[in-house]
């Protein structure tokens, strides 16, 4: 914002204002109150578009306004803006780690950091607690009352077995089911737990793995699997479907919003043959 207010500043002789482009529209809105010229980044799209300066050819490769949740049902928190974080880890109610996924259970995680509280230097996250973070991102994080800590499960959970039947056309908005019972709190091993409550910085890179093949036929939607297995299904939109069957892709991903179960992407480009020797080593 400071960056934005600088530019505004120094170009107001030139008779040029600076615009802030959001990735969702949450933050745009956010964004909008301090700073007025704000668009998300679907709106910047729509307004090339209107231009013919290439908006629809883009818009058909982001999936950032996704539609699968038309109620606007909200799986997550909000995340705090970069102020409140601020201000949280000054007074010492939030604190600064990098999210790890684990290896064992992709649907638990932990956040490490010098020191957390009372010694700690590792806290437990589940569920929805993980609040749109991605294995390596620098996050923000708020210890749990005790009475909410939760105990690490002990089975392998791996989510090549646990997804591959899903495909793009389902809901997957399950993320409460996750949250264990008020009943199953209170249990033998519990460990401090935690929620991310903001992302400082996000670890995203593009990514290679394969589509989930859709149940309905002439689907725009699909479901991306990463070959990281530490990375959650990915959201595409894209009508080549049938081309990329059974190909090695790369994606990269543009937001997660709130509603969403999976983080929302694009179609970047194509590898190869699944199981090709030469595709593979790239992978």
């Amino acid at each position: 914002m400071g960056n934005a207010r600088y530019l505004e500043d120094h170009w107001k002789e030139g008779d040029m204002r600076p615009i802030v482009v959001c990735g969702d529209e949450e933050s745009a809105l956010k964004m909008k109150k301090e700073y007025g010229m704000t668009m998300s980044l679907k709106e910047y799209i729509e307004g090339e578009e209107r231009g013919e300066g290439g908006g629809e050819k883009m818009l058909s490769h982001l999936s950032i306004y996704d539609k699968s949740n038309e109620e606007g049902k909200s799986l997550f928190e909000e995340h705090l803006s970069h102020e409140e974080m601020v201000r949280g880890m000054a007074e010492g109610r939030i604190k600064k780690a990098q999210f790890t996924v684990s290896r064992e259970n992709y649907r638990e995680a932990t956040v490490e950091a010098s020191v957390l509280i009372d010694g700690d230097t590792q806290w437990f996250i589940t569920g929805s607690f993980t609040n749109r973070a991605i294995n390596g991102d620098n996050v923000a994080v708020s210890l749990l009352p005790e009475s909410e800590w939760r105990t690490p499960q002990r089975n392998l959970v791996l989510r090549d077995i646990e997804e591959d039947t899903l495909n793009a056309d389902d809901d997957a908005n399950d993320y409460e089911d996750e949250v264990e019972p008020v009943s199953k709190k209170r249990q033998v091993g519990v460990v401090p737990t935690a929620k991310v409550v903001g992302i400082i910085r996000r670890n995203w890179r593009p990514y290679c793995g394969v589509l989930i093949p859709p149940i309905l036929k002439g689907s725009r939607r699909h479901l991306f699997c990463p070959s990281e297995r530490l990375i959650p299904l990915i959201t595409i939109e894209s009508e080549q479907a049938e081309l990329l069957a059974g190909q090695t892709i790369i994606v990269s991903i543009d937001s997660w919003p709130r509603e969403s179960k999976y983080p929302l992407g694009h179609y970047v480009r194509t590898l190869g043959n699944l199981g090709d020797r030469e595709v593979e080593n790239e992978v």
